[in-house]
């Protein structure tokens, strides 16, 4: 809200980007042999594209890594679709999510 009504310099937007970015663990994907995406969704009642989208970009040699968080109310997030399927592991560790990414071309962990 303070943003909203304040605005941030294009530096500020900056440093608040690469703040929160290196705030955990940063992933290198630079080993992969074609290029790596992101897609994020902040769910919504139907809210399936993300489903469909990591695999369909994955068959173009498009690499997908999604980390995703639970659903925040009644809509349910991705993972929480994923955890309807019987044995998929929303959770991992980064070398099981990695081997996942190489092998099939996308995973989608919390």
């Amino acid at each position: 809200m303070a943003m909203y009504f304040q605005d941030m310099t294009m530096p500020e937007r900056v440093a608040l980007t690469l703040a929160m970015r290196d705030s955990g663990t940063v992933l290198d994907w630079s080993d992969l042999d074609g290029p790596m995406a992101d897609k994020h969704s902040t769910g919504s009642v139907g809210g399936n594209v993300s489903l469909m989208l990591a695999p369909i970009m994955a068959t173009m040699s498009i690499y997908v890594s999604m980390i995703f968080g639970r659903g925040l109310g009644h809509t349910g997030g991705t993972l929480d679709k994923f955890d309807a399927i019987p044995g998929y592991q929303t959770q991992s560790d980064n070398d099981l999510f990695r081997r996942v990414v190489r092998h099939a071309g996308c995973a989608i962990i919390s």
